[in-house]
């Protein structure tokens, strides 16, 4: 019968579904993605995580993202070419040049732990991750990434697009946690945490043993080192990077203090000096603006942005209008476009042109 019927193939779907093994609803995580490019958003991304692959699956969606990002020059490959030969040392002559080249194709990634996850953090940390190539792939500066990674405690420059995550640890579990969005800021309780526990470790003697070390190593005895992802700054950046956050605030004494202290520990830092110069012009301090601005001339004639800044200083000062017309005639020789030098120009001219109508 019609009852019969129906009920026969409800007893063949419940028989079927018994027979289906039950779907696994597999966990998911969330993490951020930092683009290098200013101009785009951070974005808060979700992954699945397969049992067995916490640690893969991540590193894996990382991979496939950085592979696609940017491409390497021939100078490029020469460039990690010999870097690579270098690190091999004598082993370098034994080395299959066919398995050198499948080297260089390599995709990696670099990790930063930003916070350590240790008994303190309760075995989270989180990880800041990025291309291993960059360097090769000439990719633009992350300033975003770089100061987060600052506000944490680490000074570090980082360049290409860049991805945060949190992770548990403890040696015996592996855990991916939720990062999210929210916690892209400077006062965040991971951010704060971080830095605590890199200011108690610069506070460790050996650690400031080893700080004053390399402030005082002389600059000629410093082996050159090789350009890379992320790169941890000098003591003499940092400070740098402290005028440049003071600067932002529109604090131009503690700009001023901040780029002399970075001056103070490597004189040769040419954009302290040139953002001291910056300082010291909204300080009203000219001639000290202009001595600044000179020096970096001197080491980098086609500077224009010292030449402005010794234009804007020597405008402020009497009798220098022939000084600040060659500055503005030198930049319009590098920068033919170039407003605030055609200006200044326009306004010497003018000037000139009042006195001789006076005479």
């Amino acid at each position: 019968s019609k009852g019969a019927s129906r009920t026969s193939c409800q007893v063949h779907e419940e028989l079927c579904r018994t027979a289906m093994p039950p779907r696994i609803k597999r966990p998911r995580f969330k993490y951020v993605y930092v683009p290098a490019n200013c101009a785009d958003a951070i974005e808060e991304r979700e992954l699945e995580m397969p049992e067995g692959k916490e640690v893969e699956c991540l590193l894996d969606a990382v991979k496939e993202h950085f592979a696609g990002v940017g491409g390497k020059t021939d100078a490029g490959r020469k460039s990690q070419r010999e870097q690579l030969m270098s690190q091999l040392g004598q082993q370098a002559s034994m080395v299959d040049p066919s398995m050198l080249e499948r080297a260089l194709d390599m995709q990696m990634v670099e990790n930063v732990m930003l916070l350590p996850n240790n008994q303190e953090t309760g075995y989270a940390g989180v990880n800041l991750y990025c291309d291993d190539q960059a360097q090769f792939k000439q990719l633009e500066l992350n300033p975003r990434a770089s100061q987060i990674a600052m506000c944490a405690g680490k000074p570090l420059e980082v360049r290409g697009d860049v991805f945060l995550a949190r992770v548990f640890d403890n040696e015996k579990d592996f855990q991916r946690m939720d990062f999210t969005l929210s916690e892209m800021s400077s006062s965040a309780s991971w951010v704060m945490q971080a830095a605590d526990i890199a200011r108690r470790k610069a506070a460790d003697p050996q650690v400031q043993n080893e700080f004053l070390d390399r402030v005082n190593k002389p600059q000629t005895a410093r082996p050159a080192r090789p350009a890379a992802t992320v790169r941890e700054l000098t003591p003499a950046e940092v400070e740098k990077e402290e005028g440049n956050a003071a600067v932002k605030r529109g604090d131009w004494d503690a700009a001023l203090q901040r780029y002399t202290a970075a001056l103070e520990l490597d004189p040769g830092l040419t954009a302290a000096r040139n953002n001291r110069a910056l300082a010291l012009i909204k300080l009203k301090r000219y001639a000290e603006a202009e001595a600044d601005c000179d020096a970096v001339v001197e080491k980098e004639p086609r500077n224009v942005k010292a030449l402005l800044r010794r234009i804007s200083a020597r405008e402020a000062q009497q009798g220098r209008a022939q000084d600040v017309l060659a500055d503005a005639e030198s930049v319009l020789k590098l920068e033919p476009q170039n407003k605030e030098a055609t200006t200044a120009k326009q306004r010497v001219l003018e000037a000139q042109m009042g006195d001789i109508e006076d005479m």
